[in-house]
């Protein structure tokens, strides 16, 4: 059982899937920073043609900082022409190029009604700044942006279609206007081009200049959230996708700052605040941790999470009595999740409270039938009220699941020794045990006693003295085999 607190130590927060848990989305995260285009991809882009003018890349963001710097307050917005990469690969190069140049356009138009200026940051992605306007501003000119293309597109569609009926050489459209999507080839996209925008502002806190257009990118993230033609603020929720993406890349401190920051713009988060304690409980700073996670529960008592993830902290902490709480509490608010009912039973079972534990493992495992690791502990809960037939079942189960279990295989083996059957396989499970976990005092110890029973005296030290070294009391064994009684 060592051996599987180790395991949940380490892998402490690792999988979020649930958003009540951590603000996690399953869409792709699509890159908004900046890239420089090749010279010769320039020379034939519609946009260099259109803008001889333009900044793009890395030049645009210097341009930009070196307007602003005279400035006390300005916005930022990044626009981004949904699905154009997928589009590439099965449209005409023409229609590409139209719907570059009717977004460039308007985007222009808006920078010249606002007062701002625009360039290019990607192949189909924008940057603007409008100098004196704050984040306010700048949402209602993203939305006259959205407006303006909608626009375009529904006084453009009709004619579009006719030119391309036109060069099919028929006299109808191919598609049946009632339902569009049954469209095929270039006519499915007419009048479905979308474009999805960050939007930010400076002053925001202790934010640089040159850093309010990455916020925007942090708020086109959050965009995405919503689905292509969002409009989206940046908030504390777009600091909380942000410090999500980090954590997911292993950049636990860079995901901690972010989350800080959202706390400056929204106190009473209790996504941030939650998010906050899964870091500091990763790194393994558990004051800090359940800081974030009380914080939590006083802002949102009823809220599952939070009182999981305390009940985590202190059971790891050894507070067990106090993680139980907790748990309960958790399991009490009606949702039935597989986390909570394990934990529970799993802390029953190591408080001694072997059949109230089975009762909550069994329930987990009705919610995850494939889990092995809630099979080894109803086999321990199993063994620990002399269940022996029962325990076997629920380790043979989870072995056949999960062939390299190691917990399960050093049970079974004891068990089967215990019953004095499958001698050769009660070893080879022993044996396998240890391979697989070669850092466990306590499969090395089983494995010694089987080696005992078997007189092999040479093997059961050198296994013994392993288990000595990794903390698991085994003196009295190397003492029965140095004096020659192990046979007594």
């Amino acid at each position: 059982m060592e051996e599987k607190i180790s395991q949940n130590h380490q892998n402490l927060f690792q999988s979020r899937s649930s958003s009540k848990e951590f603000l996690l989305s399953k869409a792709e995260l699509r890159p908004w920073r900046k890239t420089e285009k090749k010279k010769e991809e320039r020379k034939k882009d519609v946009l260099n043609k259109l803008f001889p003018g333009m900044q793009s890349g890395e030049s645009f963001s210097e341009h930009a900082v070196k307007l602003l710097s005279s400035y006390l307050a300005f916005g930022a917005i990044i626009v981004r022409i949904d699905n154009m990469n997928e589009r590439e690969e099965s449209q005409k190069q023409a229609n590409i190029d139209k719907v570059l140049s009717d977004t460039a356009r308007a985007i222009d138009d808006i920078c010249r009604t606002g007062n701002g200026f625009w360039g290019r940051m990607d192949r189909f992605l924008f940057g603007c700044y409008f100098p004196d306007k704050n984040a306010s501003s700048c949402l209602k000119l993203a939305v006259k942006l959205k407006k303006s293309l909608e626009s375009k597109q529904r006084a453009q569609s009709p004619l579009l279609a006719a030119e391309l009926a036109s060069e099919l050489k028929t006299d109808t459209i191919p598609c049946d206007r009632r339902f569009p999507d049954a469209c095929s080839g270039d006519l499915q996209y007419l009048g479905k081009e979308t474009v999805t925008t960050g939007v930010a502002a400076y002053p925001a806190f202790s934010y640089r200049k040159q850093e309010i257009i990455g916020n925007a990118g942090k708020a086109l993230d959050h965009a995405d959230y919503f689905g292509p033609g969002s409009i989206v603020t940046f908030d504390a929720v777009s600091l909380n996708i942000s410090g999500d993406k980090l954590y997911q890349d292993g950049d636990i401190e860079g995901a901690i700052k972010e989350f800080k920051t959202a706390l400056l713009f929204d106190p009473d988060n209790v996504n941030v605040h939650n998010s906050l304690g899964v870091c500091y409980g990763v790194l393994e700073d558990f004051p800090k941790a359940i800081r974030e996670f009380k914080e939590c529960i006083r802002l949102l008592p009823k809220e599952v999470m939070p009182l999981y993830n305390a009940g985590l902290i202190y059971q790891l902490t050894g507070k067990k009595e106090k993680a139980l709480k907790h748990f309960q509490k958790a399991g009490k608010l009606g949702e039935e999740l597989f986390e909570i009912y394990f934990q529970t039973g799993k802390l029953l079972l190591e408080l001694g409270k072997s059949e109230e534990g089975r009762e909550y493992l069994e329930k987990a495992l009705k919610l995850k039938p494939e889990s092995s690791v809630a099979l080894f502990y109803l086999g321990e809960s199993f063994a620990a009220t002399g269940m022996m037939d029962e325990a076997e079942a629920a380790y043979e189960q989870a072995i056949k699941i999960n062939p390299n279990d190691a917990a399960s295989l050093s049970s079974l083996s004891l068990l089967y020794d215990q019953k004095d059957k499958n001698r050769d396989i009660s070893l080879a499970f022993s044996l396998q045990s240890v391979e697989i976990a070669p850092d466990n005092g306590l499969y090395r110890q089983r494995l010694g006693k089987l080696y005992m029973k078997r007189d092999l005296p040479k093997e059961a030290l050198r296994e013994f003295k392993k288990a000595e070294k990794l903390n698991c009391e085994s003196c009295h064994y190397i003492q029965m085999i140095q004096s020659g009684k192990y046979k007594e």
